[in-house]
């Protein structure tokens, strides 16, 4: 898009806008996205989102105004260049494979839950936590919930629990996981509900809800589990074990997140040094389902974008291929000197606000209930506003990464600033010693580079 905005003469953000995707303007079988080249997801409805995720990105960065500035300070400047970008990004999330879980509630009231998926920083366990309590307390009184969290542990992976399980990865572990852990935790609200209290624990109970204290929920709680296991020797007590199971189905397959940035740069045209001034990053996730790990999410997945679109070069070794950047003083992953100096980062939720009905939408949707689907979550329907997604909030580990070609057209617009008068075809990643090469480049062909040193001068200097 950069380089056609170059040859027609046209703004970048401008060159965007008018090549948004827009289903309105799509033929009725040509409205379906393709994740990975083969697996169709729903409609793209969604993709109406793009243009205001653009506006919103265009009017928080200040984008109008911080172009101006820099075609300015380019003006004023002679070997310190500016320059802004901007990127839009549809990223196609594809469920694969299944999750399990097994959640265990011990006569104590403690509950441990083992999950198939893998905890590598990405907050899985929180949201298992998360979602573990938002099930189990409903077995309490409203005033009596939610359950302490501290009662509540994911146990370290091991394949002897929960063997043959799936992948950790592509971003959406964690709330596969959770429909695993929803789907046990149901299980087990509905075998706590139908055991009957005894006169005095119902009362007991009724008494702690008109003075609710985080006391009064653990020994409720725990009462309502000893209750359930104390039963007469002709009784049988309910199992308090569940195994949970999610498998996507067919219309649960994918579906698409969102991403806009704008990154202004500055560029030093002699040394190759650039600073990133500024960045603006809007990920619409829907309603996020716990809010700290998902700007985590975005802040590090946009992070790790910088370091490999700037710094992270692998080098080999011309005759023999042996890898040359193999340790840290070699290979140069970001720093804090790296991160952009002002740097805005917000979760928009676009998604039940715009949502709309689709006729081929529904087409596709009947056609998949009609197809024998993998084990879904029993929780109400009521409970998710969107059936593809947990709890309406969408995985947000990959997707901010692909933004983070902002900060390349940020980079190539300074260098050209130089002087290029051809569209500049940069390599990625756009190290320090790959700026300095392109700004002299530029600086040749605009003629704006220092004054070639005589015969004269170069022999004083020698």
């Amino acid at each position: 898009l950069d380089h056609c905005a170059h040859a027609l003469g046209v703004e970048g953000f401008e060159m965007r806008e008018k090549n948004i995707l827009c289903p309105n303007k799509l033929g009725p079988m040509k409205r379906f996205s393709f994740p990975f080249g083969i697996i169709p997801s729903l409609p793209m409805h969604d993709l109406q989102m793009i243009r205001l995720l653009m506006n919103n990105v265009k009017e928080k960065s200040n984008y109008v105004q911080r172009v101006a500035e820099a075609n300015a300070f380019n003006t004023e400047n002679q070997f310190r260049k500016r320059g802004v970008g901007f990127a839009v990004i549809t990223y196609g999330l594809f469920r694969f494979s299944e999750q399990t879980c097994l959640l265990n509630i011990y006569r104590d009231g403690s509950i441990v839950i083992h999950t198939s998926g893998c905890e590598i920083g990405q907050g899985l366990v929180t949201k298992a936590v998360m979602m573990a309590q938002r099930l189990l307390s409903t077995v309490l009184p409203e005033s009596l919930r939610p359950l302490p969290k501290d009662m509540i542990t994911v146990a370290d992976a091991n394949t002897q629990i929960t063997p043959n399980r799936g992948g950790t990865g592509g971003s959406v572990t964690s709330e596969m996981v959770c429909f695993a852990v929803e789907d046990a935790a149901s299980n087990l609200v509905d075998k706590l509900t139908k055991q009957k209290r005894k006169p005095e624990a119902a009362k007991a109970l009724a008494e702690a809800a008109k003075k609710p204290t985080p006391e009064a929920i653990r020994e409720q709680w725990q009462a309502a589990v000893a209750d359930a296991l104390d039963v007469s020797i002709l009784e049988v007590a309910p199992y308090l074990t569940a195994v949970g199971r999610y498998k996507a189905a067919l219309n649960q397959f994918s579906y698409e997140t969102f991403c806009a940035a704008c990154v202004e740069a500055e560029v030093d045209g002699l040394t190759g040094e650039y600073d990133l001034r500024h960045a603006t990053v809007n990920f619409e996730g829907g309603v996020p389902f716990h809010g700290g790990i998902e700007m985590g999410q975005v802040e590090g997945s946009f992070m790790m974008g910088i370091g490999a679109m700037t710094t992270e070069e692998v080098l080999y070794e011309p005759t023999t291929g042996r890898v040359q950047s193999d340790n840290t003083w070699t290979y140069k992953i970001p720093l804090a000197r790296d991160l952009p100096a002002e740097w805005n980062v917000e979760l928009t939720n676009f998604t039940e606000r715009e949502h709309q009905k689709d006729i081929w939408g529904g087409v596709l949707g009947a056609a998949a209930y009609a197809v024998p689907r993998g084990g879904e979550a029993k929780a109400p329907k009521k409970s998710r506003a969107h059936n593809k997604r947990l709890l309406s909030g969408k995985a947000s580990g990959e997707p901010p990464l692909l933004a983070t070609t902002s900060v390349v057209t940020a980079l190539r617009n300074a260098i050209a600033a130089f002087g290029a008068k051809e569209f500049i075809q940069v390599p990625v990643p756009l190290t320090v010693d790959t700026v300095r090469r392109l700004c002299a480049k530029s600086m040749a062909e605009g003629k704006s580079s220092p004054t070639t040193p005589t015969t004269e001068d170069t022999a004083t200097t020698a």
